[in-house]
């Protein structure tokens, strides 16, 4: 099961780097601010955070299931699907942004828990 995991994690990166950057690019050439603003919302705060954990490593836990990205996933999506529905924007900065939700909800409550990881032959009860 951890190369499952190894292999999602790579995906979920660059699946984030790449929304962000397109999103941020649609924004310059002048696109639906509205609708790319959510997308950028669902996924930059997760990548921000992702990527100075990997860099920095100078903190051990983070909370359960991100609860504050997922009010900011949740806020994306709405504010995506609201410049669709109500402004007639492009469907693709909302399906960008639903399935960025998506795969956070699967890197929050699958990827981030231990449940399905090989046992660890240096985490034994009762050794040092």
């Amino acid at each position: 099961m951890s190369w499952l995991k190894s292999i999602f994690i790579t995906c979920y990166l660059m699946l984030l780097m790449g929304v962000a950057g397109y999103s941020g690019w649609m924004l310059t050439r002048g696109a639906d601010a509205l609708a790319w603003l959510g997308t950028l919302l669902t996924v930059a705060p997760i990548l921000s955070t992702v990527s100075w954990l990997m860099v920095f490593k100078n903190r051990a836990r983070t909370t359960a299931h991100f609860p504050q990205f997922n009010i900011l996933g949740v806020a994306g999506v709405a504010l995506s699907a609201w410049a669709w529905y109500a402004k007639g924007a492009p469907v693709l900065p909302l399906a960008l942004a639903a399935e960025s939700w998506i795969a956070f909800l699967v890197y929050a409550y699958w990827f981030s828990t231990f449940g399905g990881r090989d046992p660890s032959m240096k985490l034994v009860v009762g050794s040092a």
